[in-house]
């Protein structure tokens, strides 16, 4: 299987092994959520250094000829398209909260735009579920008490299929995109897995709190199955990457694929979830120590480089 692929496994298992620890432990306690915007504005930072120091070179560098710009184009326009289509498995229909709360209106909510409202990343779809999934539970446990025959379906909520497939999805490509960095032969492997350790962890943690409402065994199940799909993309990621090697215009056009699904992560998942967790939880969009630290990323991970 060759070196690459080896050493692109030993990189994904960082992420990999963060994301089981972090979502056992929401069984215990939830981190601070201005602690977390935090590291999401760090891990962005260390993306975006890496895309810039590591990746974006590798396409400048690239004969200028028909084959490679036209790799560069498709490889771009499906890292994109890619993470948008992931994207629409977690989109959350019009929730009750506006319709079965009948009089409760919120009427702050109201007052926004319904393009504003709808805006959001991954994980705050992810924290909605988790919501709405532990009102289901509260209100299956409400209907067994008035009603002793009750249906058993009432005792848990259903299973998010299409949020665990999304999540499953997002990880296998986080897991490939370490595989094409790792065997790029570049250091953009190493920082690529420090930062996405952060990204995935906290991930995790929040899919593992929109799991708790689940029995136990469904819950365990369900969370370690990211981590698995992203030793799969790893694996997946490595390979193709070594199998393209010979050819530069594949080559171009997987290392386009990376920087543009990387830059979707950075803009359109950590840097949105974590001002929304700034809005909501700390009375502002932008905290400056929480910002600063998506600077902080971006010059370690430039020094990381410097010194590998």
């Amino acid at each position: 299987m060759g070196s690459p692929v080896y050493h692109a496994m030993m990189l994904v298992s960082g992420p990999a092994i963060a994301m089981i620890v972090l979502a056992l432990a929401v069984m215990i306690a939830a981190p601070p959520v201005l602690f977390v915007a935090a590291m999401q504005h760090l891990a962005a930072g260390i993306v975006l250094s890496a895309v810039a120091v590591e990746l974006v070179p590798e396409i400048s560098e690239a004969e200028n000829n028909s084959a490679n710009n036209l790799a560069i184009v498709v490889g771009f326009v499906l890292g994109v398209g890619l993470f948008l289509f992931v994207g629409k498995f977690c989109e959350a229909p019009e929730d009750d909260e506006e319709g079965e709360g009948g009089h409760g209106h919120d009427h702050s909510h109201e007052d926004q735009p319904k393009l504003v409202r709808k805006r959001s990343s991954k994980i705050g779809q992810m924290k909605k579920s988790a919501s709405h999934g532990a009102s289901i539970q509260q209100q299956a446990r409400t209907y067994s008490t008035l009603e002793s025959a009750s249906s058993p379906s009432l005792s848990a909520p259903p299973y998010p299929t299409t949020l665990v497939l999304a999540v499953c999805v997002d990880a296998m490509v986080d897991g490939f995109l370490i595989g094409i960095s790792a065997a790029s032969g570049t250091n953009a492997g190493i920082i690529m897995a420090i930062a996405l350790t952060v990204e995935m962890a906290f991930l995790s943690l929040t899919f593992a709190a929109s799991l708790r409402p689940q029995s136990k065994p469904v819950f365990y199940v369900s969370v370690l199955m990211p981590p698995l799909a992203l030793w799969l993309g790893g694996f997946i990621g490595a390979t193709t990457a070594t199998a393209v090697a010979a050819a530069p215009a594949l080559h171009v056009g997987l290392i386009s694929f990376g920087i543009a699904a990387l830059l979707f992560l950075v803009t359109e998942e950590l840097l949105l979830e974590a001002h929304e967790a700034q809005e909501h939880h700390g009375g502002e969009e932008h905290i400056w120590w929480v910002d600063a630290c998506f600077f902080g990323g971006f010059l370690a991970a430039f020094l990381l480089d410097k010194l590998l």
